[in-house]
């Protein structure tokens, strides 16, 4: 067995200083210098606006654009006032993710308090991601059903819609008047006479260009009820703000920036969770967390609310998920919950299951070879569609470039879903690079889903890998931290503290901050039940001193006692103890001192 210790540090850094700062800046009050320059860097505020540092920690309600400032909008309030004064009927269609459930239940509940009579529709998984042409019709179906002698009908598309132009044009030719909202890239052309919300539509206002799903449907009922009920008469307007909760929801668990009107709903919504939960939610916030005290955070709404959200259409249907956000009542929301959780912890298992499926055929390098490959695209028989997305970002992950992990039925047909980091890599257009081996595909540069024929599996898994490293200029990437900014001992202190907090929500655009300690000397413990985390102390001469954690890390406690001096990243976080507040430092990477370099 070798001797070699392992190395550090485990990713590149990238150190962000370098911000052009006006000459005589000062710091906004209440805004420590830390944090007004991390707000420069990450370009969330102005240097010549003192206010812009205030309107981004805050986030304000007011500051919400109005609903017919967002293209479109003001004609599809038209269109579903018009149809509801016509008696007639509205075809929510959405999607079975929970950016999808959301938007197909909040504009549900908000249009109904218009008088709409709403029928909400979602597809099933097995019928695929959009407007397929079995979901298409079991729609119309159920449509025609619901109300056969209907004089109006009107199709809402929600998270759904662009690029699905035949299938709309079925709806137009059945008689429908069409409006899609929807933010995944734009595919083929759509019908002329359908109304069109995109965030991709040039005239969006840039702080509502990365809406979610859930986002564009919220800005639609908000039109909708200024429309029919304008100021002052106030009528809908708590029912809007109590939906901001789920819209939080929906924001965190699809991955949008947290800026612009994301942070403000997500803000919002937080508050409303926190202190007066709806009857869905509130149910599902009981059955979901083992202590019911827990001040619920943006990581909750990403990693519980928004996978139990997730689970049904996952599982099983979006109907448990949807009912429960409905809900009128306790009984049927408790109902609903405990089913959300069952599907969870199904998800869970099976997951498990797939990932160690996947990790065997990875040994074998006609499936995966590290050294040539620019992506990883794994196959296998029978693997649950509701979980080879969650699959693919552990597998992109893990391996530093985008990974494909595809569910094949016993007819030969392959329905997969694809994830890549964030930088270097489009999967939008590495896909459209081999749509000729594909029979549909549709998302963003990091998520995408896609369907192909098994015979064209290997081709379509060799095209993708070149496109990928054709992006990259490599067949992976190494991992980059973004070092947000370099403290000393005088910058611990409460206002710091106090400006981390108001930060919040933090998540995509807007992470975590991950601060720097130069030059110090660490000790090292190795803790935990296990021995497998790093209990650490950082000093300099000039008075730092600075406890901290390090988890999963034991094995470089060897490394860390050879001494010299490190430079250590990490998040801060305030600790207390006894009635007594400590500031101390999660650690995520380290590396020997050797002076800057960005």
């Amino acid at each position: 067995m070798s001797s070699k210790l392992p190395s550090l540090p485990l990713k590149d850094w990238h150190i962000a200083t370098d911000i052009d700062v006006p000459d005589g800046f000062t710091c906004p009050p209440g805004v420590p210098e830390p944090i007004a320059r991390l707000l420069l860097q990450r370009g969330l505020a102005d240097a010549n606006d003192p206010d812009s540092f205030a309107a981004f920690l805050d986030a304000p309600v007011r500051n919400l654009t109005k609903p017919g400032d967002v293209p479109g909008v003001d004609e599809a309030s038209r269109a579903i006032l018009e149809t509801v004064d016509a008696g007639g009927q509205i075809v929510i269609f959405g999607d079975f993710d929970c950016d999808g459930i959301t938007a197909t239940a909040l504009l549900t509940s908000l249009l109904r308090l218009v008088g709409a009579d709403v029928l909400p529709f979602i597809p099933e998984r097995a019928e695929g991601y959009g407007l397929t042409d079995e979901a298409v019709s079991r729609c119309l179906n159920a449509a025609q059903a619901a109300r056969p002698d209907a004089p109006r009908r009107l199709l809402v598309t929600v998270d759904c819609g662009m690029g699905a132009g035949s299938s709309l044009q079925r709806f137009l030719d059945a008689g429908y008047r069409v409006i899609v909202s929807d933010h995944h890239t734009p595919g083929s052309p759509l019908p002329e006479d359908c109304t069109v919300i995109s965030t991709f539509d040039p005239a969006m206002p840039p702080c509502c260009s990365k809406l979610c799903g859930a986002g564009l449907a919220y800005k639609i009922a908000c039109g909708v009820i200024a429309m029919r009920y304008p100021l002052p008469d106030r009528t809908g307007r708590v029912e809007l703000h109590q939906w901001m909760e789920a819209l939080a929801i929906a924001t965190v668990a699809d991955v949008v920036p947290l800026t612009g009107e994301n942070r403000i709903y997500v803000r919002e919504g937080l508050v409303i969770l926190n202190r007066r939960p709806g009857t869905g939610l509130k149910a599902l916030i009981r059955r979901a967390f083992e202590r019911t005290q827990t001040q619920i955070t943006a990581y909750h709404l990403g990693y519980i609310l928004g996978p139990h959200i997730n689970a049904s259409g996952r599982m099983e249907t979006a109907e448990p998920a949807l009912r429960l956000l409905l809900a009128a009542d306790d009984d049927e929301a408790n109902a609903e919950a405990l089913r959300l959780s069952s599907l969870n912890t199904a998800r869970k298992n099976t997951e498990q299951l797939v990932l160690k499926e996947i990790d065997g055929k990875l040994e074998d390098s006609a499936v995966f070879d590290e050294e040539k490959d620019g992506a990883a695209v794994i196959a296998g028989k029978g693997w649950h569609p509701g979980i080879v997305g969650l699959a693919a970002g552990r597998l992109a992950e893990r391996l530093s470039r985008p990974a494909i992990v595809i569910s094949i039925d016993d007819d030969g047909e392959c329905h997969g879903s694809a994830r890549a980091p964030e930088k270097h890599y489009n999967l939008f257009d590495a896909l459209s690079a081999c749509s000729s081996l594909l029979s549909r595909f549709g998302g963003h540069a990091s998520a995408a889903g896609l369907s192909l024929r098994e015979e064209n599996f290997d081709a379509f898994r060799k095209a993708f890998s070149a496109e990928c490293i054709r992006q990259a200029g490599a067949t992976s990437i190494r991992s980059e931290q973004v070092v947000d900014g370099i403290l000393t001992a005088d910058d611990l202190d409460d206002d710091l503290m106090g400006a981390l907090a108001r930060l919040e929500p933090c998540g995509s655009a807007n992470a975590k901050p991950c601060w720097m300690f130069e030059d110090v000397e660490v000790k090292a413990d190795v803790i935990g039940k296990d021995k497998t985390h790093l209990r650490l102390r950082l000093q300099r001469e000039d008075g730092l001193d600075i406890g901290g954690v390090w988890f999963s890390a034991a094995c470089y406690a060897p490394l860390l006692a050879n001494g010299g001096r490190w430079d250590v990243i990490g998040e801060l976080a305030e600790n207390e103890f006894h009635g007594e507040k400590e500031i101390q430092i999660a650690v995520c990477d380290a590396r020997p001192h050797a002076g800057l370099k960005g």
